[in-house]
């Protein structure tokens, strides 16, 4: 029970395929999704040709540092690439053009707090904008004040 609680998904290889375990327990469809984004990210990614290493998602609830030190680089690797795609960057142009509020495009992207805030964050940064200042343009956005694009 406590692997349980603790683990999302999982990528085990097996010599040219791939098993992807998912922890449905969650409830929801949209973590679910997300957690298949995330794990196929690392097939992408990493586990091609010679690779073959075993991927463990914990749990969106676990605190940050979960994981190895060495292994976190891939985990933060996953994590952007599946929420590229589980929240791409069409999508939040049209909803930010279309007068979204933060909390409007979370309950309609069905989206965590944390996972918008690193989405809309990664997003402004890979649109030139500083870390600093993106930081600052999405907690903004998420006490209400307006965002432009």
């Amino acid at each position: 029970m406590e692997f349980i609680k603790k683990c999302s998904g999982m990528i085990i290889p097996k010599k040219d395929k791939y098993v992807i375990m998912i922890n449905q327990s969650s409830g929801y469809i949209e973590r679910i999704i997300f957690t298949i984004l995330h794990e196929l990210s690392h097939v992408h990614c990493h586990l091609q040709g010679k690779f073959n290493r075993t991927f463990m998602s914990l749990n969106s609830e676990m605190i940050a540092g979960e994981y190895p030190k060495e292994l976190q680089p891939f985990e933060d690797e996953a994590n952007i690439v599946a929420s590229i795609l589980y929240l791409p960057d069409e999508t939040i142009i049209d909803l930010i053009i279309n007068g979204y509020s933060y909390q409007a495009i979370q309950e309609e992207v069905k989206i965590s707090n944390a996972a918008l805030f690193n989405r809309l964050r990664n997003f402004l940064i890979y649109n030139n904008i500083a870390p600093y200042q993106a930081t600052n343009i999405v907690t903004n956005f998420r006490n209400g004040a307006q965002i432009r694009i």
